[in-house]
């Protein structure tokens, strides 16, 4: 798509995108997401950002809106209610190549995952 093809629909939905991703919570989850590579547990966001639930619930809906990140609901666990994971799209996946987040991919996985472990490692010993 050139800049002469952009039609007003086209401008309205990068700006929403780039309006999602300009508080710096919701760069963070994406970032994240991107970094992680793979689903991750709506509980195990709630640690790593930091965030109250309603304040993260928030964030992953403007997100969501934007069609940065996709909601994947699993198996239901004793009370009924799903597992719930979130991941970044493939269209999140280009907005941040876009702006040369991508640059820094296989730094940002490692950066990840170690902290990853350690909320992992905390959540295990608070659940026994």
């Amino acid at each position: 798509m050139t800049v002469k093809s952009l039609t007003q629909l086209d401008l309205e939905k990068i700006r929403e995108k780039l309006d999602a991703l300009s508080e710096e919570n919701r760069f963070v989850i994406v970032g994240m997401l991107f970094a992680a590579g793979k689903p991750i547990p709506y509980s195990h966001l709630l640690k790593i950002c930091n965030l109250t639930s309603p304040s993260l619930s928030f964030h992953l809906k403007k997100l969501l809106n934007a069609g940065l990140i996709r909601k994947i609901e699993v198996e239901k666990r004793k009370r009924g209610k799903p597992y719930i994971y979130y991941e970044i799209t493939e269209e999140g996946k280009e907005i941040l190549k876009a702006l040369g987040v991508a640059k820094a991919e296989k730094v940002l996985r490692e950066w990840f995952w170690r902290g990853y472990k350690k909320v992992q490692h905390q959540l295990q010993h608070k659940t026994q």
